[in-house]
């Protein structure tokens, strides 16, 4: 369990996990002071959408609905649907949670190549390894969510708003460019960059 953490968090940093990342950092910044379940939201999206994918439950999105999904997420933090931003922040923290790992290509260790060759025949243990090795994997944007919490408050009021709709902002644009093809190229170009042979 601990090798899965460890190889989770060697694989933050391969350009691979910015597939991950980017959205995460997107969801974090329009989430406001709700950053962190905004995050947790992320985090169980993933986890179960990996899980399903991998271990051969579902097959992939098409990219129409990972789009929808992405651009679901940015208006809902454009356009609350509720007072809430509580619930419009794991909602949408969700939603980008499940499309970002439907595009994502993981870049697999030892250990981690050997829980998706076992998942399919796994069940609730596979689901508890794959989210320890997301916490490991996710660990910059737990960092980050932290972060803004111990900024002084005159700091936060100044910037949430500007981070708010940068976020929001990006997740549509990061809709856009699924709708439109052009993340193939790029989560193809960050593969490579993540196993140079």
């Amino acid at each position: 369990m601990l090798s899965l953490f460890g190889e989770g968090l060697e694989s933050a940093f391969f350009p691979c996990t910015l597939v991950l990342l980017v959205p995460g950092i997107a969801v974090t910044f329009a989430s406001r002071y709700y950053s962190s379940l905004a995050i947790f939201g992320f985090t169980i999206g993933v986890v179960v959408a990996a899980w399903f994918r991998f271990s051969g439950r579902s097959g992939g999105l098409p990219d129409v609905a990972v789009a929808i999904l992405m651009l679901g997420a940015g208006l809902l933090f454009l356009r609350p649907i509720t007072e809430r931003l509580e619930l419009t922040s794991i909602l949408a923290g969700t939603l980008i949670g499940v499309s970002a790992a439907d595009l994502w290509q993981p870049c697999t260790g030892e250990h981690f190549g050997q829980l998706l060759n076992e998942l399919p025949g796994l069940g609730t243990s596979g689901i508890v390894r794959l989210l320890i090795y997301t916490v490991g994997l996710l660990a910059p944007l737990f960092m980050l969510g932290a972060g803004f919490y111990l900024l002084p408050d005159h700091i936060q009021e100044r910037i949430e708003r500007p981070l708010a709709y940068l976020g929001a902002l990006s997740l549509i644009a990061m809709a856009f460019a699924t709708l439109i093809g052009i993340h193939e190229q790029v989560i193809s170009q960050l593969f490579l960059w993540s196993n140079p042979t």
